[in-house]
């Protein structure tokens, strides 16, 4: 190879990488995380109720009917109850749960009843702008709220952690996944055992303060 054939060949490489470090990052739109608090909660015999949190990335844009779509949340159908945030102020979601026709085990035990499976999309409807779009011009993700979707109906233990796949339209579209954990709720007797405990070093240090009078 000539040495001009070289030079030319450098410079193209040059410009090649300095177009590629120059161009912006790619935004992944809506990004799915858990909850700090782990993202299953028995709230019931237990009926279980699913939390995830939603971020809107730096650079992205929230437009009417953007959607988030769960797949495969076990123990859940059409009587399923969700909770949709309404946070930025003004937001709006409206969700649809497509229940699965298969009907499969229930995770976690080994005599497992079949329950239904269910996708569970939320869809952004509206702002107080009449639909006008969220855009995130600042240099971290912003949170668009917590979701929620409950179980149908009371189930035996859940495996912990589980991992649900998602997809988010915003932005081109993202898939992923979010792993959840159960979180440990005291039950009314750990409470009490728990009360007890604080108490009983009171009562003995009152106990020896009359023995030594």
């Amino acid at each position: 190879m000539s040495r001009r054939l070289s030079r030319a060949a450098l410079v193209v490489l040059a410009a090649t990488l300095g177009a590629a470090f120059a161009a912006p990052p790619c935004t992944a739109g809506v990004i799915i995380s858990r909850p700090p608090k782990g993202g299953i909660t028995p709230i019931a015999d237990p009926i279980y109720q699913f939390s995830f949190e939603a971020f809107l990335d730096a650079g992205s844009t929230l437009t009417q009917f953007d959607t988030i779509t769960i797949f495969g949340v076990p123990g859940v159908n059409g009587l399923s109850l969700t909770g949709e945030p309404v946070s930025p102020t003004g937001t709006g979601w409206d969700a649809d749960i497509v229940t699965q026709s298969d009907q499969l085990p229930w995770p976690g035990i080994i005599s497992q009843p079949l329950v239904d499976y269910a996708d569970v999309t939320f869809t952004f409807v509206f702002t107080t702008g009449a639909g006008a779009p969220i855009f995130n011009g600042g240099p971290s993700p912003l949170s668009l709220g917590i979701f929620t979707i409950q179980t149908y109906d009371n189930f035996p233990f859940i495996r912990s952690p589980l991992t649900l796949r998602y997809h988010t339209s915003s932005n081109g579209g993202t898939d992923g996944t979010v792993t959840l954990f159960l979180e440990s709720v005291p039950e009314p007797s750990s409470i009490l055992m728990l009360g007890l405990g604080a108490v009983a070093p009171v009562v003995w240090a009152r106990r020896r303060r009359r023995a030594a009078a």
